[in-house]
């Protein structure tokens, strides 16, 4: 716990893979207590040691990308465990495989 700069309260924040969507229960209105998920924490830290900056409207963007890799990769490769998902969601399922490629790489896999 760290010392909150709005209150005289601790500061308590409760991290979560899941906390990015709604939480129950719900934070408390006077801010000492936060419950933050993978880009909710990367959000405070920058906004507490000032280093934000960048707007976070940028997933549909990096989710496209990734369908125009994936469709590359697709149309050059054979028994895909993924193929019969992107062939009827491509979007749904470059997202899906995008987020647990992020997973994977926030654990620290190497992709070898």
């Amino acid at each position: 716990m760290a010392q909150s700069h709005l209150t005289d309260r601790p500061l308590t924040i409760h991290f979560g893979l899941d906390f990015d969507d709604i939480v129950y229960p719900r934070p408390d209105t006077e801010g000492s207590h936060f419950y933050l998920g993978q880009k909710g924490i990367l959000k405070f830290l920058e906004k507490h040691l000032g280093l934000e900056g960048h707007v976070d409207r940028i997933e549909h963007i990096r989710t496209e990308q990734f369908r125009q890799i994936l469709t590359r990769y697709v149309r050059t490769h054979n028994n895909l465990f993924f193929e019969k998902s992107y062939e009827a969601d491509q979007w749904a399922c470059a997202e899906a495989l995008l987020a647990r490629r992020d997973e994977l790489l926030l654990a620290g896999w190497d992709f070898d």
